[in-house]
């Protein structure tokens, strides 16, 4: 497929068809945003604080692994929140980004082969999806999937009960867990059939967490939950 078709595969995301379908239509009050992913928290004022600290060191390009401080300080709270047992190492399992999307986006890249069982390979995604997921699939020569996300599977889509031919195709599978809009969250359970489904089937899962991680980036749904 020629890049140009590539991009005309990417189905518009959720939000520019909603407008589409309201066209005109202006209700009778003010729109609740359901962009629930933008942060709405105030920034400290330690922040904007280190910010200032830092200031003179803003003409300068930082190195792409983070440095040294950082990487340390994200390696012990990844593993004093997740009770990780120091798994995180500060050295091999960090990379900064500019954003979730970034690294979503990027990682696809180098993970997925020409051909998966004599074919195109395919990378699955939950319905209603992301909109970075379907464009890494199809920005790296492979065929979305788009998995529905049904109150009948607890919003989590079911990758297990996809037909045998679909499964021995994937080389790639998108979760996002807890889910973004319904909030869904993964069991342990979900997790473990799963990680069998990539072994038995040689394909690469991309958790998506960023709600598990980012509070002020999180919907309002998290945020009352113990963190």
């Amino acid at each position: 497929m020629s890049f140009a078709g590539r991009l005309a595969a990417l189905p518009p995301g959720p939000f520019a068809r909603l407008a589409a379908l309201l066209g005109d239509v202006r209700p009778g009050k003010d729109p609740i945003s359901l962009a629930v992913g933008d942060p709405s928290g105030t920034v400290p004022d330690f922040v904007k604080q280190a910010l200032t600290n830092s200031a003179a060191s803003f003409g300068n390009y930082p190195a792409i692994i983070g440095t040294q401080d950082w990487r340390e300080a994200a390696a012990g709270w990844l593993n004093r929140r997740f009770a990780l047992n120091g798994a995180i190492d500060a050295g091999k399992n960090l990379l900064p980004l500019a954003g979730t999307r970034e690294g979503l986006f990027s990682a696809l890249f180098p993970l997925i082969p020409e051909t998966k069982a004599g074919t195109r390979p395919i990378v699955a995604m939950p319905n209603p999806f992301y909109q970075c997921y379907a464009a890494a699939a199809l920005g790296s020569g492979a065929e979305p999937l788009y998995v529905p996300s049904l109150k009948e599977n607890g919003f989590l889509p079911d990758f297990a009960g996809l037909s045998e031919a679909l499964l021995r195709r994937l080389a790639a599978v998108y979760v996002c867990s807890p889910s973004n809009p319904e909030g869904a969250v993964a069991s342990q359970a979900y997790w473990h059939k799963l990680f069998q489904l990539a072994d038995q089937y040689d394909f690469v899962m991309l958790a998506d967490e960023c709600y598990a991680v980012c509070r002020a980036c999180a919907p309002a749904w998290w945020r009352v939950m113990p963190y």
